[in-house]
């Protein structure tokens, strides 16, 4: 394989500015996976899989061994708990679950906490266990009639397993189902295949409409954008014409209005002073003009008198408490000017 096919046209254009790195991937290549991988640890990493999958398989077969045989025996125990006189069928699942504790008990004789220690439950070993072997005799012809139930419960869960599968609609196929089962484990494999590829390919797909999702909803915010923009311009442009309109209409309307308010004035002025309310109004002004005018002469008299108190000096508590009672007394008078002369100017104005 080349290094432009390896690394695309635009890689392999980058790569042709370095001769020596160019080199250096093709001594690189005949070492490496096209995933860029170790020849000798991806071939290692096949044995172990391998290994692996062996070790697996025979690990699964014991295990469905051992729960098949546990699922007799429990069986024949809740069978044996229903009648009252053991048979000898009673007698020969209790010599197979008898059996089967001695055997597993060496499972369980090893209990030292710390890594690779030597205590064991009671002091027991396994050679003790091997050694003591209370069924050997048996072993043979408990086999002879034990291995054909196992392998008969095996028969029906296979047939059921295929015909879950793979659901048999007459009885000449129903005689193959025992057959099919030793292509199950394949056909599963196959399935499994299958739906990885599929899920891949949903994967794939999810990620497509994302990244399409994700461009319509860009290109969505960008056209309400310049909707906004455009209905913004055409709306102040049509704001302008109308405040203007409102603008002018109001200001006639004020105009209008404040005509209204001067002519509501003149005619209550119109109503209130009359010929004879004018008359009277000036004789009255005539008598504030005399008042202010006395009350003005009667101001300059008690100034007159205060700076003679007052250049008399501060001596005499007598002169202090006519001082300060005159001075109140101008302070009373200049109030009497001020609200005559407001009222005179307010008569002046009226006329």
């Amino acid at each position: 394989m080349a290094v432009n096919e390896v690394l695309g046209n635009d890689d392999y254009s980058e790569v042709c500015l370095n001769p020596e790195f160019n080199k250096l991937l093709l001594k690189l290549k005949p070492h490496l996976t096209e995933d860029g991988t170790s020849i000798t640890v991806q071939r290692d990493l096949r044995d172990v899989e391998e290994r692996f999958r062996q070790e697996k398989g025979t690990w699964l077969q014991q295990h469905v061994l051992l729960s098949n045989l546990k699922d007799l025996l429990l069986e024949s125990q809740m069978r044996g708990s229903k009648i009252a006189t053991p048979s000898s069928s009673a007698q020969f699942y209790e010599t197979v679950q008898n059996m089967l504790t001695h055997a597993e008990i060496g499972d369980y004789i090893h209990c030292d906490p710390e890594t690779g220690g030597e205590r064991t439950l009671f002091g027991l070993s396994n050679d003790d266990l091997r050694l003591k072997k209370p069924f050997e005799q048996h072993s043979k012809s408990i086999q002879q009639r034990l291995i054909p139930e196992l392998e008969s419960r095996l028969r029906k869960r296979c047939e059921a397993l295929v015909g879950f599968y793979d659901s048999v609609t007459d009885a000449e196929s129903a005689k193959l189902t025992f057959a099919r089962t030793s292509e199950l484990p394949t056909n599963l494999e196959q399935d499994l295949q299958k739906l990885k590829l599929d899920e891949r390919e949903i994967k794939k797909e999810q990620s497509i409409q994302e990244t399409q999702y994700s461009e319509y909803y860009q290109n969505l915010l960008r056209s309400l954008s310049l909707l906004e923009s455009l209905v913004k311009n055409r709306r102040l442009k049509s704001q302008v014409e109308s405040d203007e309109v409102s603008t002018l209409w109001l200001t006639t309307r004020c105009d209008a209005l404040c005509l209204k308010i001067k002519i509501f004035e003149l005619q209550i002025l119109c109503d209130t002073y009359h010929e004879g309310t004018v008359q009277a109004l000036r004789k009255i002004r005539g008598e504030i003009d005399r008042a202010i005018h006395s009350t003005e002469y009667d101001l300059k008299q008690v100034d007159q008198t205060l700076a003679a108190y007052e250049a008399v000096g501060s001596g005499f508590d007598n002169l202090v408490q006519e001082y300060t009672r005159l001075k109140d007394e101008i302070d009373n008078k200049k109030w009497a000017l001020r609200e005559l002369k407001q009222h005179s100017l307010e008569e002046t104005s009226n006329e």
